[in-house]
């Protein structure tokens, strides 16, 4: 029988390679406008973080201890907001030693890629179930930008380390929330249901990543970025 988790990660890895195309495509080449770039659209992500959890963990708690999927995922995304809290913050200060303007940043509109990112979870989370959530943490921990292109980027670009510190912390503890994941999941009694909620969830999320890095391809120097 397939692990859970085998299931899952199966299920990705059929647009991984897409996802694998649209960035090499983004940073071909990298330049210090376009990172400043992805950093921006990372923190609107990521500050949405902590609160998705919350409305997940409100939601578990409302279905009750007869569901038993709920009341495991409950305290996985309570470690997870322990975990998660403050991230937004670092993410600000390294687009700050990148040349950005914090302030300006958080007059932004989130860009529409982003908000289908994030705004999918919130509608799945509570029409569907609050495992759909873990297709989504299941992606953006899994597939980090590696090492081996921060560093290509930091070379190409010249900009400061810490610049850079958050994406290479994140590098080094995804590993981590990728092992208590697959073990949570293999954990849980998942009936099909849960199996395609989670998938369909993890789905959706690389195709939002793959249209976020597409459009970081598609910018040129100066171009307005209100909108």
């Amino acid at each position: 029988m397939i692990a859970e988790s085998t299931r899952l990660r199966l299920k990705i890895e059929t647009v991984v390679p897409a996802l694998a195309t649209a960035a090499q495509r983004a940073w071909a080449p990298p330049s210090p406008e376009r990172y400043r770039e992805f950093l921006a659209v990372c923190h609107m992500a990521i500050r949405a973080t902590v609160p998705l959890l919350e409305f997940a963990v409100a939601e578990c708690v409302a279905r009750g201890r007869d569901d038993a999927v709920a009341a495991r995922l409950a305290g996985y995304y309570r470690d997870q907001i322990a975990e998660e809290r403050g991230h937004d913050t670092e993410l600000l200060a390294d687009f700050t030693a990148a040349g950005g303007d914090a302030a300006l940043l958080l007059r932004r509109i989130p860009r529409p890629e982003i908000a289908s990112l994030v705004g999918a979870q919130y509608y799945w989370t509570r029409h569907g179930h609050p495992v759909a959530l873990i297709g989504h943490i299941a992606v953006l921990e899994g597939y980090p930008p590696p090492p081996v292109l921060l560093g290509r980027i930091r070379r190409s670009t010249g900009l400061p380390a810490a610049a850079f510190r958050t994406l290479a912390r994140h590098a080094e503890l995804d590993q981590l929330h990728r092992t208590a994941l697959a073990e949570l999941l293999d954990s849980l009694p998942l009936e099909d249901r849960h199996r395609s909620a989670a998938g369909i969830a993890a789905l959706h999320s690389v195709q939002m990543l793959v249209a976020t890095l597409d459009r970081l391809a598609g910018q040129v120097e100066g171009e307005d970025r209100t909108a």
